[in-house]
């Protein structure tokens, strides 16, 4: 790791703590600098890109705290969806600090540069969790799967932001297993139709008959 990357890890680590406001200028994160004791002029070096950057290294940085709590509480039995569930859970813990600055990162949602952003985003970050948890597959299931983690997290995600702040993370975590269900149901339907058939084209029709 390079020095400049460490020194806006550890610039950056020490400034999320006092955001309390996000808006779509950087300058917003001044005072959050200025009540941390850091220098507020990095901001503009760090996040050349403005909030943009700045949702791009949270998200990152989300990214790596997970990936260490996974190791952290994997055991050699857990299975591929035990490995996403503990992925995901301790996702929602390491974000719980950070709530309010999530609700207003959804607001962001409302212009489409951030929705098209924070998609990516998390579309990533449920790649990595389907790597995670030892998935390889290249096959036509690979969307799929992303796909239907994706759906389940983003409604977690969403039902999480609109819980009182002193909800107990224990709600969030039973409507996300309802979401599991909902996609198991939906994969078994699909399994339905797998050796059906489509209609043989009728050799005898001829156009305009």
């Amino acid at each position: 790791m390079s020095q400049r990357v460490a020194s806006k890890e550890r610039y950056f680590d020490a400034l999320l703590p006092h955001i309390s406001v996000l808006t779509q200028d950087i300058a917003c994160l001044v005072e959050p600098a200025q009540k941390a004791a850091l220098d507020p002029r990095y901001l503009t070096i760090y996040f050349p890109n403005g909030i943009k950057d700045f949702l791009s290294d949270l998200q990152h940085a989300m990214d790596k705290r997970m990936m260490a709590a996974y190791q952290a509480h994997l055991s050699p039995e857990q299975g591929i969806f035990g490995k996403i569930w503990i992925c995901l859970t301790q996702r929602f813990l390491l974000m719980a600090p950070h709530k309010r600055l999530y609700q207003q990162i959804n607001g962001l949602k409302n212009h489409l540069p951030y929705l098209s952003l924070c998609t990516q985003l998390l579309y990533k970050t449920v790649d990595k969790i389907w790597y995670l948890a030892g998935d390889q597959a290249t096959d036509h299931n690979y969307y799929t799967k992303r796909f239907s983690l994706y759906y389940v997290y983003v409604r977690t995600f969403s039902y999480w932001l609109a819980l009182p702040d002193d909800s107990n993370l224990t709600l969030a975590f039973d409507y996300m297993k309802a979401r599991f269900q909902e996609t198991k149901k939906l994969a078994q339907l699909k399994g339905c139709f797998d050796n059906v058939r489509p209609f043989a084209k009728d050799s005898t029709h001829k156009e305009g008959s």
